[in-house]
């Protein structure tokens, strides 16, 4: 066994089945340790909103309320008054009735499930709105784990970011267009193809593991997002309420760090088109396909978008943040990403978007940094 600690532990060497007495060859396994920075807000959610009676918002702050706490400090005539809201389905109400007792500091603290930052703008429209049936500010939260509510931004989705940098090399790499939907396309690309879609017991991506990032408390806010559209009058950002709990950011002037962990295996090959040998993903191709991909939606796609307009210089700050020529590459992750950022170029369907997404109507969305750290 080599004595390298990146090895220890495995292996890619023939042992035997004593009873078939075949050789088996154990795959070996590699693991992609990463020092990553979360360069502008990034949110990952559930596809659930946060029910309007199930927060508090107050001093700068969104209080997650536990019902089960919530209801065993009511007195009887509280407790009375809040079934009695509940039977009507009068919600509002009940948001009302829960910020009256929330003023009680004790209260507040002994039934809070957790808590998020919240922006100056949504306290003030939560204050002047709580009565307002027509406006039950929807708010949509980021993953987080059950027990110890930390955000979360799963191992999936840097997964799908590090998949769609991955197809692409392979689509640069096909001679031809591969006519039908996207997985036709997918598993064309990954000689993965079943009945019209991707096989996921022939899809080379199953031999690639990501862990989940888990996220400190404290590391999210809550912000507006708005949309922001090139039209034939110049660009404008629309005040359509879009409220989500996302990532600091360093661009926000808040950095979030965090050390993530890829697992490789050596079996992870994609056959290409027939006569052609296999093409194998080791950590080097996967990290210069993903570097080479979003770099240029940064430094094409986005830069191109936003060219001249009051979100240019947020664009700039994200790519002077990264140290190309030192081995730092980006990841684009989570909803909002855009449609240019998670498709295939060849074979992209429609027209290109002429709106992006801009947390607080100011910041693009879901750009990590990352840089190798086990390479020495």
């Amino acid at each position: 066994m080599s004595n390298n600690p990146s090895h220890r532990g495995r292996s890619e060497h023939p042992s035997y089945d004593a009873k078939r007495r075949k050789r088996i060859y154990i795959p070996k396994y590699q693991v992609i340790k990463l020092a990553c920075e979360i360069l502008s807000p990034v949110h990952i959610g559930t596809g659930e909103e946060i029910p309007v009676y199930e927060y508090v918002i107050s001093e700068g702050m969104l209080y997650k309320v536990n019902f089960d706490k919530a209801i065993s400090r009511f007195s009887a005539d509280e407790l009375d008054r809040f079934n009695s809201l509940n039977e009507k389905g009068n919600y509002t109400e009940i948001r009302a009735f829960l910020a009256d007792k929330y003023a009680d500091k004790s209260f507040r603290k002994s039934v809070t499930q957790f808590s998020i930052p919240v922006s100056k703008e949504i306290e003030e429209t939560y204050i002047a709105k709580i009565g307002d049936t027509e406006n039950q500010l929807i708010i949509n939260l980021n993953q987080r784990n059950t027990l110890s509510q930390e955000p979360v931004i799963p191992g999936s989705s840097i997964k799908g970011a590090i998949r769609t940098a991955i197809l692409n090399l392979l689509e640069s790499r096909y001679e031809g267009i591969i006519e039908g939907n996207a997985q036709k396309i997918e598993g064309t690309l990954l000689q993965a193809l079943n009945f019209g879609r991707v096989d996921a017991t022939r899809d080379p991506f199953k031999h690639l593991k990501v862990e989940d990032v888990h996220l400190p408390l404290g590391s999210t806010n809550i912000c507006n997002v708005r949309n922001g559209l090139q039209g034939d009058d110049g660009f404008k950002i629309y005040d359509i309420q879009m409220i989500h709990e996302v990532s600091n950011s360093t661009i926000s002037s808040n950095p979030v760090k965090f050390h993530l962990n890829i697992v490789l295996s050596s079996e992870m090959n994609v056959f290409e088109q027939k006569g052609k040998p296999p093409f194998r993903i080791t950590p080097e191709v996967l990290i210069n396909a993903v570097s080479k991909y979003y770099k240029e939606r940064l430094e094409i796609v986005e830069a191109g978008f936003f060219k001249n307009t009051s979100i240019q210089g947020q664009i700039n700050a994200i790519h002077n943040a990264v140290n190309f020529d030192e081995g730092e590459f980006l990841l684009r992750v989570g909803r909002f990403s855009g449609k240019l950022s998670i498709t295939l170029d060849k074979h992209r369907v429609g027209r290109d978007p002429k709106s992006r997404n801009l947390a607080d109507g100011v910041y693009p969305m879901g750009w990590i940094k990352c840089k190798r750290i086990d390479t020495n």
